[in-house]
Parts: C-alpha cells; sequence; structure tokens
C-alpha cells in the first residue's frame, strides 16, 4: 500500500491522473498503463474505493485501450478546506490540520489516495509496478 496526498485547486475540472510504471534499476522505466478519475465524480468527506482498468492511451477511440493491461484498486477521499479558516482534519483521524497553501484558491481541497494494489499487470520480464 501506497498513500499520497495531493493539493486540489479546482474539484469541478480537475482529474487525478494515474500511471504505472514497470520500474527498472537500469535503463528506462517502461509505461504499463493509465487512467484517470474526475475529481467532480467524488462526493466530498466520502471514502470512495474505485478499481480501474490500466489504460494505453487516455483516447477513447485508441485500438490499444481494447488490450487488457492490468487493474489499479484505489482509495480516494477529497476534503475540501473549511472556507472560513482555510484548514482541513487528516481523514486517518491524527487530528493533524493543515492550512490551504497560499494560492489556492477558494473551493480547493486536499485528495488522499491510497493504491490498494495492482493486479494482472503487464510486462517484458520482471514486474517492478510503481505509480505516479
Amino acid at each position: 500500500n501506497e498513500d499520497f496526498k495531493f493539493v486540489v485547486t479546482d474539484p469541478e475540472n480537475q482529474a487525478f491522473e494515474v500511471n504505472v510504471f514497470d520500474w527498472e534499476q537500469v535503463g528506462k522505466h517502461e509505461k504499463m498503463g493509465m487512467n484517470m478519475v474526475l475529481l467532480k465524480d467524488l462526493p466530498p468527506e466520502e471514502t470512495k474505493v474505485t478499481t480501474l482498468n490500466l489504460l494505453k492511451t487516455m483516447d477513447p477511440n485508441d485500438v490499444q485501450n481494447e488490450k487488457s493491461r492490468g487493474q489499479l484498486t484505489l482509495e480516494l477521499t477529497y476534503k475540501p478546506f473549511k472556507e472560513e479558516d482555510g484548514e482541513i482534519e487528516d481523514p486517518e483521524g491524527t487530528n493533524v490540520i493543515e492550512k490551504a497553501p497560499d494560492g489556492t484558491p477558494a473551493g480547493g481541497g486536499l485528495l488522499y489516495v491510497i493504491v490498494h494494489e495492482a493486479k494482472d499487470l503487464e510486462g517484458k520480464h520482471h514486474t517492478n509496478p510503481y505509480a505516479k
């Protein structure tokens, strides 16, 4: 499991894009697949677990997307900053309060992402997947 935290400035128009690579110690990392989640589809303050089918490209007409590239299971929680003070509580209950970064427009917040699993990934040899 990997967990990440991202600042969201415009949840109505932003998307969370994930790219999965086969990590290579020497040489170039091989891209295994990608997908995205529209942030406007995430209800604020609710945790959503979703399984994404990895795609070659985000072009819905690309025939390369017909080939199965594996799946990625994510847990996503969008926490809007409170309008009155620009603060937010950590969803893990640690009572850590964070302020909105300077320049964050009203309506922003934090997106908490936990990568639970990846399965049926394809690689040329050994797979050492990582997401970014």
